[in-house]
C-alpha cells in the first residue's frame, strides 16, 4: 500500500504545470522510496516503474547522469520481468540508457 501511494504522489507532482525544483525534488524523494520499498518485497517490476519515471523526472530536468542511472537500473529490473509490457519497457530503458550516455559524451567533448 505504501509504495503505491508514494508512486500515485509522485504522479500528482509531475502533473504540477510548471513545477518547481520543490515540486520535483518532492517527486524524486517519493519515487526513491518507493523503489526502495518495491525492491526490499522482492517487486521488481513496480521497483522498475519507479526507476523509470524517476529517470524520465531527471531526464525533462537535464540531470543527465542520474537519468542515465535510473533508466539502466529501471532496464536491468523489468529484465527480471516476464510479461510482455516489462520486455518492452526493458529495451525501453536501455536505449533511453544509451542515448543520455551519448548527450553525456557529446556535452564533454563540446
Amino acid at each position: 500500500m505504501a509504495t503505491h501511494a508514494l508512486l500515485e504522489s509522485a504522479r500528482c507532482y509531475k502533473k504540477i504545470p510548471d513545477r518547481g525544483e520543490k515540486e520535483a525534488a518532492s517527486a524524486a524523494l517519493a519515487l526513491e522510496k518507493a523503489t526502495e520499498l518495491s525492491m526490499g518485497r522482492k517487486k521488481l517490476e513496480s521497483a522498475a516503474t519507479c526507476c523509470r519515471l524517476l529517470a524520465e523526472l531527471y531526464e525533462e530536468q537535464k540531470e543527465w547522469s542520474k537519468a542515465m542511472i535510473h533508466f539502466q537500473d529501471a532496464a536491468y529490473s523489468y529484465g527480471g520481468c516476464a510479461s510482455e509490457e516489462s520486455v518492452f519497457y526493458a529495451r525501453h530503458c536501455m536505449l533511453k540508457a544509451r542515448e543520455i550516455a551519448q548527450i553525456i559524451a557529446d556535452a564533454k567533448h563540446n
